[in-house]
């Protein structure tokens, strides 16, 4: 027997192991964070993806490091600015702009960034990407429908500036021959019927059924947007007679309003 097996069979105890042999434990969450953080570098664009979806500002700055493209997509067709913008991340949004991240792709649903910063009502995003190129004209094929015609819908002012000042045409039709005027006035969204207003909408404008904004607004836009849009007429006629028609005059109606009467045109 030899002199540690004596002293074992003395002591009863193991002695311990050398530990520079000893094997080192990790947690699960240890295992699974190592895991992330390899996947993270081995897929940088995933991880793009990833991080502007969440709003992991750290994330997205590693992914690009990692080598992560701007053009990166979903399998929806979103990039990474898409997913910020659905987010409401703008410190990212506008960290990717900065960058020089496209502000104007579609992705397979034929929707733009800022198509998703009009849904979300987020005004400042809409003003960044506008700011960094965005169409604000843009539209969703086969409807025609303009993000314009959207925030006036749903009843969004801030917005609604936002996109008039960034060059939104006031009077773009849909395919129904609706414009945003019209639709702010069916609702009787009375904030976005004045800044659209101020933008010089022609109230004169016929959808494709015949029906001027005044006539979407005493259908359904309510007494104030009727007698919003009574006075609108007054002021309008004063307007192209003091600056000179922005149409051909044969188009215009030569019409006496007082701003108390309801007068329906179309």
């Amino acid at each position: 027997m030899t002199k540690s097996s004596d002293a074992l069979a003395v002591s009863g105890k193991e002695e311990p192991e050398d530990e520079g042999n000893a094997a080192q434990s990790f947690t699960f969450d240890e295992v699974m964070e190592a895991l992330r953080a390899e996947t993270d570098r081995l897929m940088p664009d995933n991880a793009l993806l990833e991080g502007a979806k969440a709003g992991d500002y750290a994330k997205v700055i590693e992914a690009l490091a990692n080598g992560a493209r701007k053009t990166a997509v979903d399998n929806d067709g979103n990039t990474a600015v898409h997913l910020a913008v659905i987010s409401g991340n703008r410190d990212i949004v506008q960290f990717m702009l900065g960058r020089e991240f496209a502000a104007d792709l579609a992705n397979k649903s034929g929707f733009t960034p800022l198509s998703y910063a009009v849904a979300g009502k987020y005004a400042e995003i809409a003003g960044d990407l506008a700011a960094a190129g965005a169409n604000v004209n843009h539209a969703i094929s086969g409807l025609k429908e303009t993000l314009l015609m959207i925030a006036a819908y749903r009843d969004i002012p801030e917005l609604v500036e936002t996109l008039l000042k960034s060059g939104a045409r006031v009077d773009e039709k849909d395919s129904n021959g609706v414009t945003a005027f019209m639709r702010a006035a069916g609702q009787g969204n009375l904030d976005c019927l004045r800044s659209l207003m101020d933008a010089g909408a022609d109230p004169y404008l016929k959808s494709d059924t015949g029906n001027t904004a005044f006539a979407f607004a005493k259908r359904t836009g309510g007494a104030q947007a009727v007698e919003c849009l009574n006075a609108y007429l007054t002021e309008y006629m004063e307007r192209v007679a003091r600056v000179g028609s922005a149409k051909p005059v044969s188009t215009m109606k030569t019409i006496s309003l007082k701003k108390t009467e309801y007068i329906p045109h179309g």
